[in-house]
């Protein structure tokens, strides 16, 4: 029992890595088994049909999950140790950013704009995502993230995200100038501090009322639309859209000052 609870709380987190559920499951239970396991166990723990565990095994033995040994007449199949997996993400990872700069300037070398729609929270966490990758691949000095805020509307909807996007915004260094509504909810959360890397401004959203979230990042642009039935986001880029909206948000930042 406590191995099928251990496969139920574990197979998200693999399915997470491009596996199926069905390739999470063999693999935790060769995991389980340090010494490997026959074909004929692997149907009896996971009620997986042969024919179909066959394919899965070739699969993981390919992609460097498992490894096979032979005992007498039949093959026993191993889990290859975490670590060693992980690992070999890491390598796959790095090889990739290694390449990042030429996709880029295979991505960019048109003039038009380019332009991605995101749909529900799982878009939203996806456009936040970009913003941290986006910031974290430009120059220390070029990594500022400048937002337009509409105020607690992103709280609402994803609770728990200001704490991790905020953690994880520090931990790579970015800085934020926001600009948001003000009001005694949006003081406590957009309050300056040299800790959080954040410089804030406040509005008067009476005289000027804002109902999107508008972020400025690299040559992008992200917009999104949190208080609609249907929640939804735009990231845009290029350069030139990223340029002006930057140049925007700091004449409006200049005359805040000037009016604090």
């Amino acid at each position: 029992m406590l191995f099928l609870v251990m496969i139920k709380n574990l197979v998200q987190y693999f399915t997470d890595l491009g596996l199926k559920e069905e390739d999470a499951k063999i693999y935790l239970a060769c995991l389980n088994k340090p010494n490997g396991l026959f074909v004929h166990e692997l149907v009896k723990q996971t009620n997986i049909k042969r024919s179909t565990i066959d394919l899965i095994l070739n699969r993981l033995a390919k992609n460097g999950f498992v490894s096979r040994h032979k005992e007498g007449a039949r093959w026993v199949y191993c889990a290859e140790p975490p670590e060693r997996i992980a690992f070999t993400f890491k390598e796959k990872l790095q090889n990739f950013e290694d390449i990042l700069p030429v996709l880029l300037t295979q991505m960019t070398s048109e003039q038009l704009p380019v332009v991605r729609f995101f749909e529900g929270k799982s878009g939203l966490e996806q456009i936040y995502d970009d913003i941290l990758l986006t910031c974290g691949m430009n120059d220390i000095h070029q990594n500022e993230l400048l937002i337009i805020s509409s105020g607690q509307d992103l709280v609402k909807i994803l609770p728990s995200h200001g704490r991790n996007f905020i953690r994880k915004r520090v931990k790579r260094g970015i800085k934020a100038k926001i600009l948001a509504p003000d009001n005694n909810i949006t003081r406590q959360l957009y309050k300056n501090g040299t800790e959080l890397l954040r410089n804030t401004l406040f509005f008067d959203n009476r005289k000027y009322p804002f109902n999107v979230e508008i972020n400025i990042y690299g040559n992008k642009i992200a917009l999104l639309n949190l208080q609609s039935a249907n929640i939804n986001g735009t990231i845009i880029q290029n350069e030139a859209i990223a340029s002006s909206m930057r140049s925007i948000f700091m004449m409006l930042w200049l005359f805040h000052q000037k009016t604090v």
